[in-house]
C-alpha cells in the first residue's frame, strides 16, 4: 500500500503478516477465514455484544483520527 504503509506505526510488517498466514494454512487446512492475530479485535468486536462493539469502534476512530 505504499510509502504511508511502509512507514505507519499500526500497519503489521509484510513478513509477520505472510508468516502468521502461511501457519494458518499449514495447521488449519480447513480454516474458512484466515485471520492474523492483530484483526481479532475488529473481526470479534461485534459478536452479539454491543457495548463491547460500541467500545471499539469508538476506539479504533479515534486511533484512526489521531493518525
Amino acid at each position: 500500500m505504499g510509502e504511508h504503509q511502509a512507514n505507519d506505526p499500526n500497519a503489521m510488517p509484510l513478513a509477520d503478516f505472510i508468516a502468521q498466514a502461511m501457519h494458518i494454512l499449514a495447521t488449519q487446512p480447513e480454516a474458512n477465514e484466515i485471520l492474523v492475530e492483530r484483526v481479532y479485535p475488529l473481526r470479534f468486536a461485534g459478536d452479539f455484544d454491543a457495548k463491547k462493539f460500541e467500545t471499539f469502534f469508538e476506539q479504533f476512530n479515534a486511533a484512526m483520527a489521531g493518525r
